[in-house]
Order: structure tokens, then sequence, then C-alpha cells
């Protein structure tokens, strides 16, 4: 009998409630257990009742063992199943100890534990995984750890546990960190989609998350690159150690990554862009600096230019100054329902001012200023009249200094591919190819001239904003002339700038 791991009370705990596949199979003489068990139109304790039968007959020696074991993969595959019978099937798929069975069976978890939504099959992968030192999968569940639980603290989860106990040397931090240093490409895996990529991306959200400070990546990144760390990753470390140095800032999701690695393309502009937000970062204080993000920089980088005071002041200030602007304006609270839990938004400061940093101070005042400018005014009314007449598609665009130094709304009107319907707006790649020094992003709402209901983001738009590590705005008409302005943030703050009206 295997060790008693540490993981076994969480395991059971999971397992303990699982709804586990009931009910007799059918009796109809004409349809024989095969059948039953290949047949999807069949119920899912029908099936794993006729695939427990075959795999007890073949383990007897009274039928094929690899077909056996192929009905029960098959279905473990199948998400449509009923997850107590998933569960079953992948409890059949791990009895097969056969050394070849069993190196397959590795592949088969490496590739379903990164997006498995039943906890009750993470478990029981997560502990045979442990329990057999199948170090190779620390990859799959650093990806799968990187999905957020609101129901377990990050380091109570059972991956977690399970990549404690296929790296005993290390602690989590260090053992997460590896993966983003050095991730495997599986034999099994098509490169095309990018599992090297995936793994780095999720290493780092999850470090984000045990070390939001960023203090202990910060002394990872200063130690001496594994030897076999490739020119990519080298690369990309050098960009985040550039990043957190010289900006005090750092990329969590993949789209970010992509984004510091696009600044980073030693374009003239880009360049120049950074050496004065640096220069501007440097002369903020350490307790300021503390949580600046990517979408931080360019609002920083304004303010040194257009409004030096700022930097010098606390939060509570800023934010203060922010308020007293929101008051000059008349604000829309959206109403329609974001999601199941809630109908209404959120979007007064003081909903959201105990949480914001200073940089989001910085952020939400020059996003105040920037759209409350009758240049603007007149640039997003020219778009909304284009969005009205196009009825296959929202559209959205990027907010960017324009050549007179002010803030205008660039459009990017969505190729026929991205057009969805005319209730959303897809972002492009020639989009984000084009937003290294954005201020933010934004989309419309004004296919009809009163969507009071619908004046905010939407829980779709507020996901974008978390994927893509972006700040965001989103316009709406709330009258023939009117046009509500929200402003959010990748962490789910959603702030009303008011309304801008059409120009006289």
């Amino acid at each position: 009998m295997p060790a008693i791991r540490p993981f076994h009370a969480v395991f059971a705990a999971i397992i303990g409630s699982i709804a586990l596949a009931s009910g007799c199979a059918s009796d109809s003489p004409t349809e024989s257990t095969w059948e039953k068990a290949r047949s999807g139109a069949n119920n899912s304790a029908t099936r794993i009742h006729a695939i427990e039968s075959i795999w007890k007959e073949a383990k007897s020696g009274r039928g094929s063992l690899d077909e056996a074991r192929r009905l029960a993969v098959d279905l473990v595959w199948d998400r449509g199943v009923n997850p107590g019978a998933r569960f079953r099937a992948a409890e059949i798929m791990l009895d097969d100890r056969r050394p070849e069975a069993l190196a397959h069976t590795r592949s088969v978890m490496r590739l379903m534990l990164p997006t498995e939504p039943s906890r009750s099959i993470v478990a029981l992968f997560a502990k045979e995984a442990g329990e057999n030192g199948w170090s190779d999968l620390t990859d799959a569940l650093v990806r799968r750890l990187a999905i957020d639980d609101a129901e377990l603290p990050l380091r109570q989860r059972i991956e977690s546990v399970a990549i404690m106990d296929l790296n005993p040397t290390k602690s989590l931090e260090e053992a997460v960190f590896a993966q983003f240093l050095t991730p495997d490409e599986p034999d099994l895996i098509e490169p095309n989609i990018g599992w090297r990529e995936r793994v780095r991306s999720a290493a780092w959200n999850v470090l984000a998350r045990i070390d939001p400070s960023g203090e202990r990546r910060n002394v990872m990144l200063t130690r001496p690159m594994p030897a076999e760390a490739d020119a990519e990753t080298q690369t990309l470390v050098e960009d985040v150690r550039a990043a957190m140095n010289e900006l005090s800032a750092s990329p969590t999701t993949s789209m970010e990554f992509d984004w510091l690695r696009s600044v980073r393309d030693g374009s003239d502009e880009n360049a120049a862009w950074w050496s004065v937000a640096a220069s501007a970062i440097d002369t903020v204080s350490p307790l300021n600096r503390r949580g600046l993000a990517m979408r931080h920089i360019e609002p920083i980088r304004w303010v040194a230019e257009n409004r030096t005071a700022w930097l010098g002041a606390s939060r509570d200030e800023l934010l203060d100054e922010l308020a007293k602007r929101l008051d000059r304006h008349e604000h829309h609270t959206r109403t329609a329902e974001l999601d199941v839990t809630r109908r209404r938004s959120r979007e007064r400061l003081t909903d959201w001012r105990d949480v914001m940093s200073w940089g989001d101070a910085i952020a939400a005042l020059v996003a105040e200023e920037a759209v409350h400018t009758e240049a603007f005014a007149h640039s997003i009314w020219a778009q909304v009249q284009r969005d009205r007449d196009d009825t296959t598609t929202e559209y959205g665009g990027m907010v960017a200094i324009a050549n007179d130094g002010f803030y205008r709304p660039v459009l990017f009107v969505p190729r026929q591919r991205d057009r969805v319907s005319d209730n959303r707006f897809v972002a492009s790649s020639d989009l984000l190819a084009a937003s290294d020094r954005a201020l933010a992003h934004y989309h419309m709402q004004v296919q009809r001239k009163w969507s009071t209901p619908f004046a905010g983001p939407s829980g779709g738009d507020l996901q974008y904003a978390e994927t893509s590590g972006r700040t965001a705005f989103v316009f709406t008409t709330v009258g023939s002339d009117e046009i509500n302005v929200d402003y959010y943030q990748p962490d789910g703050v959603v702030i009303d700038l008011g309304v801008i009206s059409r120009p006289g």
C-alpha cells in the first residue's frame, strides 16, 4: 500500500460529494453489452455499467484489455457525460497498470488536466501523479492551478499539494517558477497548440497570485538562468527584469507578456516612450509604486509631462481630486444583468475607493480628463454614427495620444471574420499590435439611441479586461445626444466617468 500522503484528506473531501452514476443497464435482449458501452444514445449509467462489465471480463482473460481500456478512455474524454460516470471511467483507465498503458494514461492526464472541469477528476489525477512520482505532469498541474477557484486558497488546492509532492526539494514558488523558465513540449502534443507558451503564462499567473508584491519573483529572476533555458526564455526574462526594475511593473497574463515583448521591440518610438516612463516612475515613492501594472505606465508617462504635481500626490489626494471631477458629470448605472447573481452594477468611486491603488487613481484621473475634452467628443460621436450604420458588429478600438498631445479614440473597424453580432466587439490582432503605448481599449454600445440599462461593461467585457490586463472604456448611448462612459480595470473595478454630450 502506498504511503499515506498529506493530500489524501483533501482528495477524500473532494470525491466524497461526487454523484456517481447509478441505475441498471438496459435489459433489452437485442442490445449487446458492447453496444451499450459505445452508444452515446444511452444514459451515463448504462454506459459505465457496460464498460465495468467489459473491463472485468477483460481482466479475467476473457476479452481484449486494449479494447476495454479504449472504451473507458473515450468516456473519460466525453465531457457531456455525467461526471460520476467519467470519474469511474478514469478509475478504470488508471486500473490498467501495464507499462504501455500507464504511459498512455499519463499522456491523457497531461492533456486533460489543464482544462478539466470536474474537481473530482482533477483530484484523482493529482493524487495519482503525486503517489507515482509522475513529475512530467507538473506543467499540467500548474496550468490547472492557474484556473481560479474561489472555494479554496491556492496553497490548499490539491494541485498545489501534488506539485509540492512531485518537487520535494522546492517551495511551491520555486516549482512553479521552474515551469516558467523551462517548460517542456510533450511528445504527443502538436506544437501549434502553444503548450509551452500556455505553461509559461499559467506559471506566471500562479506566481502573481502567490506573490502579489513581486518580491519573491524579483529574487528568483536575479538568479542565474538554468543551462537548459532557451534563447526565447532568456529574452523574456530580460524583458520582465527590465519591466520590474525600470517600471516597477510586470505582466501577469499571456496577453500582457505579448504586450511587454511588443513594447520591447527596439523601435525608436517604444524606446523613447519607455525612457520617459521609466524616468517618471523613478520620481514616484516606493509606497506608491506598489501594485503598478503595465496598464499604469502610459498614464504615469502622460502625467509626468502634463500634470507633474500628481506624481507627488498621495493615493487619497488623487482620489479626492477624481471625486470632485466626477461630481460635475451626469451618471447612468447599468441595470441589465451581468451574471446570475446581480443585476445592478457597482460603478461609483465610493464602491471601489478602498481597493484602488495609487496607480489605479492615476489611471482613472487621466481617463476622466481624456474623455471629457471637446476633441475627444467630436471623434467619438463621429464613430457612433458609423457603428449604427453597420448592423453586423459593434465598433471599438484604442484610446491613444494624437499629434496634438491629447488622447483620441482610434477606431479599428472589425474584419469580416470578427463580425460575430451587432452586440459584440472582437479586438483584432491589428488593434493589439498597435496598442503598445495606448491608454486603453474601448468598444461602443450605440445600436439604439437609448441603451441606458446597458450603460456599463458586461461580464464578457470584464473578462476581456482581466485576460488582456488592459484598462478599458465602454461608451453607451443614454439619449439621442448623450453617451455615458464607463472605465473598468482587470480586477473588476468599474467607475462611471459620466456623460459626453454631442458637440453642438
